[in-house]
Formats: structure tokens, C-alpha cells, sequence
């Protein structure tokens, strides 16, 4: 057991930015990545708490990097 979850970190940082382009129509993407989340526990790979702490992690680090892009203090794109 590790703590975060790494594979719902990937799973997670992926989701951010579909979220931000399709909206409620990233739903699809989302589920997947909550069912990689369960799939963690299910195998006994990691606590529910480690994958909670994954997911909650990337989340707000890909909504934290966009609001830098928004900002203009980087060059980002």
C-alpha cells in the first residue's frame, strides 16, 4: 500500500482537462477514472483513503494549473 494512489492520480490528472473542454460531457471519462479508483481498492492494492487522496491531489493541481495559465504568468501555450 502506498500512499497517494498513483494510478488514480494518472486516472485524475487525465479527467482535469476534459472536464474544462467538454463540460457535464466528460461524464464518460470521469466514470472511468472513478472506476479505475474502485478497481485500487478492489484488488487490495491500496486503502480507500489512498485513492480518495489521489483524486482529490490531481484534481486540484490541474485546476490549480489552470488558473496559472489564466494569469499570464507563464507562457504556457
Amino acid at each position: 500500500h502506498s500512499f497517494p494512489s498513483g494510478h488514480t492520480v494518472s486516472a485524475f490528472s487525465f479527467v482535469v482537462p476534459w472536464l474544462a473542454l467538454l463540460g457535464w460531457r466528460a461524464a464518460p471519462i470521469v466514470a472511468i477514472a472513478i472506476l479505475a479508483g474502485f478497481s485500487r481498492i478492489a484488488v487490495g492494492a491500496h486503502w480507500p483513503v489512498d485513492v480518495l487522496a489521489g483524486a482529490m491531489m490531481a484534481i486540484q493541481a490541474g485546476f490549480d494549473l489552470g488558473n496559472i495559465k489564466d494569469q499570464d504568468h507563464f507562457a504556457l501555450a
